[in-house]
């Protein structure tokens, strides 16, 4: 991990914990399971998304779950900006509405390739990996430099869906393009 990394994942991911292949370091995607977290902290959604102060941030896996457990671990009993955070896993596309942040996996960018210009909603965070997927629409991209998670962050998908995205997160970001085609 990059010390900016280090610093915006905080104290997320728990301590003590052990894989085989390197005790004590974080998957691949326990990583990015704690940077959906931090995203969720460092994203202003537009008016009118949520009706209650109190809803839920609906983080939504679209496609095959590459977070294994991860993602329920690390948000389990976590709020950001004052809402609970729940984890959906949503069908398709159209079964996302109601989803802030929705992750698109590997497996869905490949049977959809233009999925994130098909989630372009006004208060709708989309993440994927690489950089492709900011080109064609998504909002955040992780990228892997180095071994180490990095991100993309799209300015012209993020303006789309109204969201604002702290000066913090920004300088952290690997790059910042805007790239993404418009929806027809």
């Amino acid at each position: 991990l990059t010390l900016a990394a280090a610093i915006l994942l905080g104290s997320v991911l728990p301590a003590g914990r052990a894989r085989a292949q390197d005790p004590g370091k974080p998957s691949e995607y326990e990583v990015k399971a704690a940077y959906l977290l931090n995203f969720t902290r460092y994203v202003e959604w537009p008016a009118g998304t949520f009706e209650h102060p109190d809803d839920p941030i609906n983080i939504c896996v679209l496609g095959r779950n590459p977070f294994g457990t991860a993602l329920e671990r690390i948000l389990e009993g976590q709020t950001s900006q004052g809402h609970p955070l729940r984890v959906r896993y949503p069908d398709g596309p159209a079964d996302a509405r109601g989803c802030q942040l929705t992750y698109v996996s590997a497996q869905e960018r490949r049977l959809r390739p233009d999925v994130a210009l098909a989630l372009d909603h006004p208060g709708v965070l989309t993440v994927g990996d690489g950089e492709e997927f900011a080109r064609r629409g998504g909002i955040i991209a992780f990228t892997l430099v180095d071994q180490t998670v990095r991100f993309v962050v799209n300015l012209g998908a993020r303006d789309r869906g109204g969201l604002r995205i702290s000066s913090r997160m920004l300088a952290l970001a690997n790059a910042v393009v805007d790239t993404a085609p418009r929806r027809r």
